[in-house]
């Protein structure tokens, strides 16, 4: 007797409100961003959460660089999205957003993160994506940038020929995944500094520890 095949089953989607909804996430987003202390002069063109929220558009919009989005920033329909979803009243170009957002801290930036991961658990919604009475986390180390030339204290360093030292930098990426769903929730990113050892797997072993 042939055994019937089971029938996959549809994954069930994050149920979103008005909570979890794009626009209330972004709008969420920006007040997190407001509350940056601004580290320029006053009187500049475009103002820090604007800046703050370009950066984040980079992405949201899928450009795949800076300099592309500074060269589509000013068209009609790019201009009307950053208004409307991310409350852009004027993108900055490429060099002032590269410049400004180094000079802020990467722990002002987790506030956005941080404040939807416990709306996520005030309101219930990670208890349905336990698996197994826990959380399943995917974690990987890429680098996201290298140079042959300039080095940082917290910078990794990858000996070449003798006297050649290329210095990166590597983050530890977490993401929570459950097999019934399509949807995955980012955790907070860890950078791995010199510090935490040469290799790959000691140094992704520590930062996850950190975590």
């Amino acid at each position: 007797m042939v055994k019937a095949k089971s029938i996959p089953q549809p994954t069930k989607p994050l149920q979103l409100n008005e909570h979890f909804s794009a626009p209330a996430l972004l709008g969420q987003s920006r007040a997190d961003f407001g509350k940056i202390p601004a580290h320029r002069n006053g009187g500049q063109p475009v103002s820090l959460p604007d800046l703050l929220m370009s950066g984040l558009a980079v992405f949201g919009l899928q450009y795949p660089a800076l300099l592309k989005f500074d060269q589509h920033r000013n068209e009609e329909r790019v201009r009307a999205n950053l208004r409307s979803l991310y409350g852009v009243a004027q993108a900055p170009c490429d060099t002032p957003l590269r410049t400004v957002l180094d000079a802020v801290s990467p722990t002002e930036l987790r506030a956005p993160v941080i404040d939807l991961h416990q709306q996520l658990q005030s309101r219930g919604v990670l208890e349905g994506s336990r698996y197994l009475g826990g959380f399943l986390v995917t974690l990987d180390g890429p680098g996201y940038c290298s140079s042959a030339t300039s080095s940082g204290a917290d910078g990794c360093e990858k000996p070449h020929r003798p006297g050649e030292v290329e210095d990166y930098h590597q983050l530890l990426g977490a993401v929570s995944v459950d097999p019934d769903k399509d949807q995955v929730l980012p955790l907070l990113p860890e950078a791995i500094p010199r510090q935490d050892g040469a290799s790959t797997n000691a140094g992704d072993s520590k930062a996850s520890n950190r975590r």
